[in-house]
């Protein structure tokens, strides 16, 4: 890049040249270079890694415990349905028994 720029400025100076003026009645551009900056980058401080785990480590420890309490309270909650479910059957088991004899005794020629 910095190449070309030269030659560009070669090439220029040479089309001036072969003009009948003087060097003094040349008006030349000024050239410049540019300074390289210099980029900053900001750096954000490293949290520590200690702590992180530590806060890593009672969390995962909650979420477990709510876990095992989650699974303990389904567990009797299908223990107790199963428990009225087995009673529910029997009375009505018991029930049908009762009707089926009951209508015996009323109506005797129905099987």
């Amino acid at each position: 890049m910095q190449e070309t720029r030269q030659n560009n400025e070669t090439f220029k100076l040479l089309q001036l040249s072969d003009d009948s003026k003087s060097l003094s009645d040349l008006e030349l551009p000024e050239i410049t270079t540019q300074r390289k900056r210099k980029v900053r980058r900001k750096t954000r401080p490293r949290p520590n890694v200690h702590r992180q785990s530590e806060d890593a480590n009672s969390d995962n420890q909650c979420n477990r415990l709510i876990i095992w309490i989650a699974i303990f309270l389904i567990s009797c909650w299908l223990l107790t349905l199963s428990y009225m479910l087995a009673v529910i059957h029997a009375e009505s088991t018991r029930l049908e028994v009762q009707i089926k004899a009951g209508v015996l005794i009323l109506f005797p020629f129905i099987q």
